[in-house]
């Protein structure tokens, strides 16, 4: 029996030390110029200029920077009713929380979705599900494979040890 499978995998991966400066150059390969940036609230606000000069030095535009604070369904939907009309992607930065309510929102909405994270605690960053509390459990979502993944392992080799 011969039966077709297949595979989806990020069309954009790059992992390297200062892949977060080169992130601008990685998303116009993708040909978008409107981001959403959805992040971690309280990341080192060092990271999140590096992010938002690499983006500007392309000329992307971050239309809403939106802080997350709980992995949770009600915070996902709170940033997809704050997404602007004219998003061409959303990027995820930082920690599991944010990643997972950016990825379930880039689903919702079919819009491409980059994954950068900040830690490798887990692999959630890359896969095809998003996991939510709702209704005080945690429960996974469907959500798209990301568009892309980018870790600086610089950064990520500079995480707090948990």
């Amino acid at each position: 029996m011969n039966r077709n499978t297949s595979i989806t995998i990020p069309t954009l991966v790059r992992i390297k030390s200062g892949a977060l400066d080169r992130l601008g150059v990685y998303v116009t390969r993708g040909q978008f110029k409107t981001a959403v940036l959805v992040l971690n609230k309280g990341l080192d606000a060092a990271l999140v200029t590096r992010v938002e000069q690499a983006l500007a030095q392309e000329g992307i535009r971050i239309l809403e920077r939106i802080e997350v604070v709980a992995s949770s369904f009600e915070q996902a939907q709170d940033v997809f009713q704050a997404l602007p009309f004219k998003t061409n992607v959303i990027i995820g930065l930082g920690g599991g929380k944010a990643l997972d309510v950016g990825k379930y929102v880039a689903f919702l909405t079919r819009l491409p979705y980059i994954a950068v994270p900040t830690a490798l605690s887990n692999d959630g960053f890359c896969s095809p599900q998003s996991s939510l509390e709702f209704k005080g459990k945690r429960r996974s979502f469907p959500a798209a494979m990301p568009y892309g993944v980018v870790v600086d392992t610089q950064v990520c080799l500079n995480a707090p040890k948990i």
